[in-house]
């Protein structure tokens, strides 16, 4: 795991010194996040997410932007007996193609792409009247989860909202139920 992150460290501290009109900065904000498990009957959980990104112009309106985010995934099972949860956190690497609806600064921008996440941990919460379970659940949990993202958001100046909704294409559960991850996020960022 410490490769993943030393590698897209590099990448975005190279990338932004390769080329004067790149960008760089910070985003970070809240993840509304649950599993497409049929098995169990589950809710949205709400977690965060923070990290950074480089973005390449392509023209006045284009750009690519690869991300390294830390995102908090997993869901809540929606039962009147017991509140538990499903928690994993992830490096997440997003590869975002951007388009800004107008040329004007302070744009309206949309943007998709494929990304990549790696598991940092996953763990299970129970809690049975006052007191907590906590379980590791790692090696139940895939490694590496692909997902597509879609998103757009409002440009002021160098600040930015942004909302994106990511769809796990990949089965995280090595045990045979079929869930794949569904994430909703709101984010604000930063450009330096």
């Amino acid at each position: 795991m410490r490769r993943y992150a030393a590698v897209m460290l590099l990448v975005l501290c190279g990338a932004s010194t390769a080329h004067a009109q790149m960008g760089f900065g910070a985003k970070g904000g809240v993840v509304f996040a649950t599993t497409s498990d049929e098995s169990a009957d589950t809710t949205y959980r709400t977690g965060f997410a923070a990290g950074a990104f480089v973005e390449w112009p392509l023209g006045t309106r284009l750009a690519v932007q690869p991300e390294a985010l830390f995102v908090q995934k997993g869901s809540k099972l929606d039962s009147s007996l017991v509140d538990s949860s499903f928690r994993v956190d992830y490096l997440e690497v997003p590869v975002l193609v951007k388009y800004n609806l107008t040329a004007s600064p302070g744009a309206f921008f949309v943007y998709g792409g494929p990304a990549v996440a790696f598991k940092l941990k996953a763990r299970s919460f129970a809690d049975f009247g006052g007191s907590t379970i906590v379980d590791d659940v790692s090696d139940d949990v895939e490694s590496v989860e692909w997902s597509l993202v879609a998103g757009g958001g409002k440009e002021f100046k160098r600040f930015f909202v942004e909302g994106r909704y990511v769809h796990g294409m990949k089965n995280i559960d090595k045990l045979g139920s079929d869930a794949k991850t569904r994430t909703i996020a709101a984010l604000a960022g930063l450009r330096f």
